[in-house]
């Protein structure tokens, strides 16, 4: 392991370097925690030892721990009688002066066993974004090897990326697939939604102790993911370019993070309209990826179907059916208005529906209209059919589900469909939406999110009318 001591008696800070350089650790030694401060800036530590003979009786390293290292172990060292340092959270354990190296033998093997238990733990959910990555790039046709290949070029360099699909493409999913391809540690994952943004937001100076902690500070060392950039404010956008332009001129601190945005809309089209900047535009567009729908990608959908049936059979317990020849043609020729999102919705009931290892026709036709091509491309929230969520299962079904599971596949729909109804009939406009069903701003932002609809495509089916 790598340690940092933080000891300002220099008799017990080289008997305490000694002793982990004898057990074979690296050891990085300072005297106080502004030495601390430079050394966690420069450097990662799997343990840090730190005493309380500091000015404010140790609390100071609080910060520091918190900012640099949230999750290394840090032992207090303290002499017999009073109580070390506990607060903030950030003390893992205590050790009495005079250092009894057995002790400390056992703390540090205890700290040891911690870091394996957090990098299989980090390694199991890499693993699982990684999975759930796949989702939007599955397949073997040309189209999902050239996104594949899109996602290994972006991955080898910190260029800004825009993301172009329609809504349910899985424009996210392939934002995480970049991040996590990256060959240093990908960091967080931070995710924007553009149409609820603030200029205080992006504000990379806000305080890291108050509650409004910007995207800034939050993406710090990973990834800042704006999802539906064209949806973001006039003032935002100009927050977001100053943001990009102090990225440009400087890479270090506070602004060390990657940008990737993505959108559903025509954002030349936005441009040239006015409702967005041209200069933002350019700054975003420099790596541009385009995801097909799947309509376009029938080649992939099936082992894409496979590997949702796979995912979802894991998720919820259940053996693993084989998709039969007819109910796999019907997937192919369905047209899939709301892209992999509704794929995977449909494969998700498939799994909860079906009998052991046996998916039934019954399952397929009780999803809504899957056995019959779409008659046209638009998405199913505004367009009503039956693909919506709302007639998602036939009464007949009911039967079958639980009630938390019902709460989920029908009156989760029926919501779905009410908030598609009064944003397509304010043409887009959220607040203007929010204010015609009399829902306070903020849940019907919330709404938006959960279901997964996006503002623009109504904007988009307004232009086309």
């Amino acid at each position: 392991m790598v340690v940092l001591t933080i000891l300002d008696d220099a008799a017990i800070a080289r008997m305490v370097v000694r002793l982990l350089e004898g057990w074979g650790h690296t050891v990085v030694s300072v005297a106080d925690p502004h030495g601390a401060g430079g050394a966690l800036r420069r450097q990662s530590f799997d343990l840090i030892l730190a005493n309380r003979a500091f000015d404010d009786g140790g609390t100071s390293m609080a910060p520091l721990v918190q900012q640099y290292c949230p999750h290394v172990p840090l032992i207090a060292i303290c002499a017999e009688g009073p109580e070390c340092p506990t607060e903030g959270s950030f003390v893992w354990d205590r050790l009495h002066a005079p250092i009894e190296p057995v002790r400390l033998r056992e703390l540090v093997h205890l700290a040891e066993c911690h870091k394996k238990t957090l990098d299989e733990n980090q390694r199991l959910r890499e693993e699982l974004a990684r999975a759930r990555a796949t989702e939007a790039i599955a397949g073997p046709a040309s189209s999902a090897e050239r996104l594949r290949e899109s996602v290994r070029c972006a991955a080898q360099c910190s260029a800004n990326v825009l993301i172009r699909g329609e809504p349910g493409s899985g424009k996210e999913y392939l934002a995480r697939a970049i991040h996590k391809a990256a060959a240093s540690d990908p960091g967080p994952f931070v995710i924007a939604h553009c149409d609820e943004l603030s200029p205080e937001d992006i504000n990379p100076n806000s305080s890291p102790d108050s509650a409004g902690c910007s995207f800034v500070q939050r993406a710090h060392g990973g990834v800042l993911f704006l999802d539906e950039i064209a949806d973001a404010s006039s003032d935002c956008q100009e927050a977001l370019l100053e943001m990009l332009d102090r990225r440009g001129r400087n890479r270090q601190e506070p602004d060390a993070f990657r940008v990737i945005a993505s959108t559903a809309c025509d954002v030349e089209t936005e441009v040239q309209t006015g409702r967005f900047r041209e200069d933002l535009f350019l700054k975003l567009n420099v790596l541009g990826i385009t995801v097909p729908p799947l309509r376009e990608r029938t080649e992939d959908l099936l082992p894409l179907a496979e590997e949702l049936l796979r995912a979802y059979c894991l998720r919820h317990n259940r053996p693993q059916p084989k998709l039969p020849s007819g109910i796999a043609a019907a997937l192919v020729s369905h047209n899939w208005p709301g892209n992999v999102r509704e794929l995977s919705q449909v494969i998700e009931r498939i799994v909860l529906l079906s009998d052991g290892d046996t998916i039934r026709a019954d399952d397929i036709r009780t999803l809504g209209g899957i056995n019959t091509p779409a008659e046209d491309s638009e998405p199913a929230c505004r367009t009503g059919r039956r693909e919506d969520a709302v007639v998602v299962l036939a009464a007949a079904a009911w039967s079958s589900l639980t009630l938390d599971e019902f709460n989920e596949q029908v009156i989760c729909g029926l919501e779905k469909q009410y908030v598609c109804s009064i944003l397509r009939s304010q043409q887009g406009r959220v607040n203007a939406a929010a204010a015609r069903g009399r829902i306070p701003q903020r849940t019907f932002r919330r709404m938006l999110r959960r279901h997964n609809i996006s503002p623009t495509e109504f904007r988009m089916a307004r232009g086309r009318s």
